[in-house]
């Protein structure tokens, strides 16, 4: 705002310096489209035969323009700010309103920071530190440097190369290790492990979580139509006549929260509806039969980890299904299987990646006692594959078990990470719905080069 102390021109007040920021392409300029329907030469048509005056919308570019001289002339030192790379590291392209070249890039980092910028520039702590005398200088004038010198630590460790560092996610994890060691690993967390072990870390070891978005319940969430899912199901095998299970399910639904726009649950209702009786349909109970739900499966398996002989494993499986013989097959409901990219030997025993069918194989027949292992199995159901027709099972048979000691071997390398306290980033096709893709540093190259290092070296 004009104050009184600058001379104000025709188009605006004037400045001693102005910064600009967001010269990137699409930003400024901003990215103007023609209308899809009228477009500009059908618009200069109409105004040249029909006298109808419709704005061209190409020429927004020349109020950019306009804008862009008027920023220009209004300060007597103007700095014109650029974007390099976008929070997930892609490469972000200047303005065409930038002069060529860029003579005075800013430098990325702060050492190089410190080193780039004249002394007149810096603070007295940044000059300090530029001439390599911080410490003595700040300790002789009376300066608490103690933060300054962490911070030049800091910054000296996580651009290093080579080994993982402790900011790399290496910690004392041995008080961790014995205490959920013994009280149950969830297959669903070691699975997150496996992925990823610093997301393992976040979630499991620190407790962090996303927090909900208020403006997300105008729509049904995918968590909470498998909730649903879930509902309808147990009650239609415990009870039969899946209509009237619908109709319930959708009214525990309804008072659970608040339905914002009706008219989306409708639509939302009819789809639920449509997924689950064609699931219903595909669903062969004729030789296993549900006996249980929400069943609480735990159990130690041996395994010499971490000073320990055995390791707990606890979880809860969607139905557990009898058969003829001691026969049994642990079901575990999915709404698809976009993310199970592998078939299931290969996701369990090549990749190590699948380790909820085996764990919970193993829990059941501890569970039921004398089973028939070869005619057992564990699936996967993908509920919201029936309605496309698609194979709607995944299974884990007994036959498979003769392969049972990779699994175990998997099993123990990536147990063995967690009492040696290794939590380093796993970047890859999971960041896409990670929780935690905010705050790990995937996008910060040398710490992503220590993390493939450390997957070279077998951590």
């Amino acid at each position: 705002m004009d104050d009184g102390r600058w001379p104000v021109a025709r188009r605006g007040p004037t400045f001693r310096a102005l910064i600009v920021l967001g010269m990137n392409e699409r930003v400024f300029p901003r990215f103007i489209l023609e209308d899809p329907f009228v477009r500009d030469s059908v618009r200069s048509r109409l105004e040249h035969r029909l006298g109808c005056r419709l704005s061209r919308k190409v020429r927004g570019y020349d109020e950019e323009r306009l804008l862009f001289e008027l920023l220009m002339a209004s300060a007597g030192d103007v700095v014109l700010c650029h974007q390099r790379s976008d929070e997930k590291g892609r490469m972000q392209i200047r303005s065409d309103f930038l002069p060529p070249g860029d003579p005075e890039p800013v430098p990325r980092r702060p050492a190089e920071r410190l080193r780039a910028w004249p002394l007149g520039l810096l603070t007295p702590r940044e000059a300090s530190l530029r001439t390599g005398e911080g410490e003595a200088l700040g300790r002789a004038i009376g300066w608490d440097v103690n933060t300054l010198l962490d911070a030049l630590s800091f910054l000296r460790g996580i651009e290093a190369r080579g080994a993982l560092t402790k900011y790399d996610g290496l910690v004392n994890a041995a008080s961790y290790w014995n205490s959920v060691a013994a009280f149950g690993f969830s297959p669903t967390s070691l699975e997150k492990l496996a992925e990823c072990p610093f997301r393992f870390f976040a979630s499991r070891m620190l407790d962090l979580e996303e927090l909900p978005e208020p403006e997300g319940e105008s729509a049904v969430t995918a968590q909470e139509s498998g909730a649903i899912y879930h509902d309808v199901l147990e009650h239609y095998h415990r009870e039969g006549d899946l209509e009237r299970r619908l109709e319930e399910g959708f009214r525990r639904f309804e008072a659970s929260r608040s339905i914002r726009y009706p008219v989306l649950w409708d639509v939302e209702k009819d789809r639920i509806g449509k997924v689950l009786r064609a699931f219903a349909a595909a669903d062969d109970v004729s030789f296993y039969k549900p006996r249980d739900f929400e069943v609480e499966l735990r159990g130690e398996i041996p395994l010499e980890v971490g000073g320990r002989r055995t390791v707990a494993f606890r979880g809860f499986a969607d139905r557990l299904d009898v058969g003829p013989g001691g026969a049994f097959r642990v079901v575990d409901y999915k709404r698809s299987r976009s993310r199970y990219r592998w078939k299931m030997e290969t996701g369990v025993f090549e990749k190590g990646k699948y380790l909820q069918p085996p764990l919970y194989f193993l829990l059941a027949e501890r569970l039921l006692g004398k089973a028939d292992l070869p005619r057992s199995k564990f699936v996967y159901y993908f509920v919201e594959e029936a309605l496309e027709g698609g194979d709607v099972a995944m299974e884990l048979d007994g036959a498979a078990w003769a392969r049972r000691s990779d699994f175990e071997a998997r099993l123990k390398a990536l147990l063995e990470r967690i009492p040696r306290g290794e939590f380093p980033i796993r970047p890859d096709d999971h960041c896409r719905y990670c929780e935690f893709h905010t705050m790990c540093r995937k996008t910060h190259l040398p710490s992503r080069w220590r993390a493939e290092q450390s997957v070279n070296e077998g951590f």
